[in-house]
């Protein structure tokens, strides 16, 4: 949040609030959201201080169920229920309902491989992802529906770990080494460790986003300060991509060499080019 030179916040921000989610105004929004939107702003104004905007009050009512007329597809007729097409990520979609439950949103649209695993089987267990076994998007059937823990689904897609699979088998014996792999994580995370930083002894309050994350090595204050402890393994050997000479590392992330950073050279020079 920007100050002025006296170190008082400017009036204009002091008003950039999420109004919406003080307890307030949005009992005030319920008692009054059937007026027309010019009226309400006014009376927003005349008890608060400051108006709503259209698009403010738009997303409101759409947010809190609360809009005044529903959308008809801007004049096109609605298509029936059942109704498929394909998204721009490859996966069908289908209307499962006529109207959305909530107006302003598209919840009466649904995923079909994940429509076709409820119908099958039930609800899709709370915090997992269906994935179709054999890879094909286009493949429906039950048996080819599995669903899978969102904390593996980064471990099933690194193909480096050999995650393979071919059909629901396969797939369930991929998912259960991913959640070995992930559970090995957690207690590697879980141990008590020095920060390389202040001495201290502590334990990571963050998950690991993959294996090579867990070896974290600054404790939580440390980094809140903006301390954090450098790289003390082993980085190699690599070539520089400025000039071209082999290089010792002092990071895994370098590539250029010590030289090239105290020039301040970034890309590789030409031919003719001073030194």
């Amino acid at each position: 949040m920007s100050r002025n030179a006296s170190g008082e916040v400017p009036e204009r921000v002091a008003k950039a609030v999420r109004w919406s989610r003080e307890p307030e105004k949005q009992a005030w929004m319920e008692a009054h959201c059937g007026l027309g939107n010019v009226e309400l702003s006014r009376a927003f104004e005349a008890e608060f201080g400051f108006p709503l905007s259209r698009p403010q009050i738009t997303l409101w009512r759409q947010t809190n169920g609360r809009c005044l007329r529903e959308s008809h597809g801007g004049g096109r007729s609605a298509r029936p229920v059942g109704s498929e097409y394909v998204g721009k990520d490859g996966y069908v979609m289908r209307k499962v309902a006529e109207r959305p439950s909530v107006p302003g949103s598209k919840d009466n649209w649904a995923l079909k491989h994940v429509w076709a695993y409820e119908e099958a089987r039930g609800p899709v267990p709370e915090g997992c992802n269906v994935f179709f076994a054999d890879g094909n998007r286009r493949n429906f059937d039950p048996e080819n529906l599995v669903a899978v823990p969102k904390r593996v689904v980064a471990v099933l897609n690194n193909r480096a770990l050999g995650c393979e699979w071919h059909d629901a088998d396969s797939l369930e014996a991929c998912a259960a080494h991913a959640m070995l792999e992930v559970g090995i994580a957690d207690v590697e995370l879980s141990a008590p460790r020095r920060c390389r930083v202040c001495g201290c002894e502590f334990v990571p309050d963050e998950q690991p986003k993959s294996r090579r994350n867990t070896n974290v090595s600054t404790c939580r204050a440390c980094l809140d300060a903006g301390r954090r402890a450098r790289y003390s393994g082993d980085a190699g050997t690599g070539v520089c991509r400025v000039c071209g000479r082999p290089f010792r590392k002092s990071s895994p992330k370098n590539v250029r060499c010590s030289d090239c950073i105290a020039a301040k050279r970034w890309k590789p020079r030409s031919e003719g080019d001073d030194d």
